[in-house]
């Protein structure tokens, strides 16, 4: 690593508070790292620190090393459950189960196995499930064309359209 590659002990204390004290606050991680001034000042500096491509790559190693299998099982479980319209309104649904999906591939969680009777079935009940949200979906957007509600349907929810072909 060259020297421009290294991060500084301020830099290092803020992405290690960033991560592990202060649960993504900014402001807070650049005060413990040893910034100096107000909350706007701090503010400022922890904007210029994440966008420091060196900060972010340190901040996602922490992330991906301090994460454990619990964690990620919560987190997948917090984002099934969120309602549909929510996700409709919120528009991150799909990078954050893409995210989630490969720390799980990272963590050697995610898997391809072989299909049972069960498997088939839960396969069968998911697809009646997709097409059911996207029957809501099709009703709350009862005024859009077929077409451009298809498009929004893929850009928008992959998994859904996914889980009906």
């Amino acid at each position: 690593m060259s020297k421009a590659d290294t991060l500084t002990l301020k830099e290092q204390r803020f992405a290690l508070a960033y991560v592990l004290e202060t649960a993504g606050n900014g402001t807070q991680a650049a005060r413990l790292a040893g910034y100096k001034g107000d909350d706007n000042v701090l503010a400022g500096v922890a904007y210029e620190n994440l966008r420091k491509p060196k900060i972010r790559a340190y901040i996602q190693n922490l992330l991906v090393d301090w994460i454990d299998e619990e964690a990620l099982k919560a987190e997948l479980a917090k984002v099934a459950l969120i309602p549909v319209d929510e996700a409709i309104k919120t528009h991150s649904l799909r990078e954050k189960v893409r995210s989630l999906e490969l720390l799980f591939k990272h963590k050697g969680m995610l898997q391809e196995s072989k299909k049972n009777d069960a498997d088939i079935k839960r396969e069968n009940d998911n697809k009646k499930w997709a097409q059911e949200r996207i029957q809501e979906l099709r009703e709350q957007f009862a005024d859009v064309p077929e077409e451009m509600f298809n498009e929004m349907l893929a850009r928008d929810f992959p998994v859904l359209s996914e889980m009906v072909n």
